[in-house]
């Protein structure tokens, strides 16, 4: 599964599991704008050019500060634009891109997984026979059926495994970093911030009585200029502390 459908479809699951029917028929719609915030960050707008390295690329210090302000926010449409810094945090800066440092990295990467060929595929696996990334990646997956996943899949599984993989695997493979496999370390530990998050986020609703009327009455809306108006002021005050 790509990384476009977790800040979307399994985003606004993982949501629906945590409200459950706190929040009665608003439930639905609360997981649909924090869904529709997160997808935005993706898509082309003055937004995603102007705060493009803090939306993709933050730190975990960075991303949980914009986070915490979403919560405090209460604005389910912001909050989720926060919750895809805090999956990326795990698909990006956690995987060892570090966008001032080497910024195209992961993009090329990206480039040279979309160029792979055949050819290329069964160069590396000559040099490491499918048994034997199946019997690596077993020690540390060791209930997953790992004959269920292509070529091209398993190689960016084992790639991910920084205990096994190297740099310049990824350099000569290339590497999907965004694939998602619900069986791994990684995506597990997204999805459980994902979901205390919101689980945050829903608590601080349902005790703020205005935040919790505007919800019940469909009040909240996305917005350009929200988003524009929140990470401006949330990076200024992250700048000046």
């Amino acid at each position: 599964m790509a990384q476009n459908d977790v800040h979307y479809y399994l985003t606004k699951q993982w949501v629906l599991e945590v409200i459950g029917n706190r929040l009665g028929s608003a439930g639905a719609y609360v997981a649909e704008l924090i869904a529709q915030g997160n997808r935005f960050v993706d898509l082309f707008s003055i937004f995603a050019l102007t705060f493009y390295p803090v939306l993709h690329f933050a730190d975990w210090r960075t991303a949980r500060w914009f986070v915490e302000r979403a919560i405090v926010a209460g604005h389910p449409y912001i909050f989720g634009a926060t919750l895809h810094q805090i999956q990326d945090w795990f698909t990006h800066r956690g995987e060892g891109y570090r966008f001032w440092v080497d910024g195209i990295a992961h993009y090329r990467h990206y480039l040279r997984y979309r160029l792979r060929t055949s050819r290329l595929i069964a160069k590396f696996y000559s040099r490491r026979p499918r048994p034997q990334v199946e019997a690596l990646l077993a020690t540390l997956y060791p209930n997953v059926a790992f004959d269920q996943f292509t070529e091209s899949e398993l190689l960016d599984l084992y790639l991910r495994e920084g205990r096994l993989a190297t740099w310049g695997e990824r350099e000569r493979y290339g590497y999907f970093s965004d694939r998602y496999y619900d069986h791994t370390h990684r995506d597990q530990a997204m999805k459980r911030w994902t979901q205390y998050l919101v689980r945050r986020f829903v608590d601080r609703v349902l005790e703020d009585g205005r935040c919790l009327a505007k919800i019940l009455q469909r009040e909240y809306q996305p917005g350009l200029g929200l988003l524009m108006g929140f990470y401006g002021a949330t990076l200024l005050a992250l700048l000046t502390l």
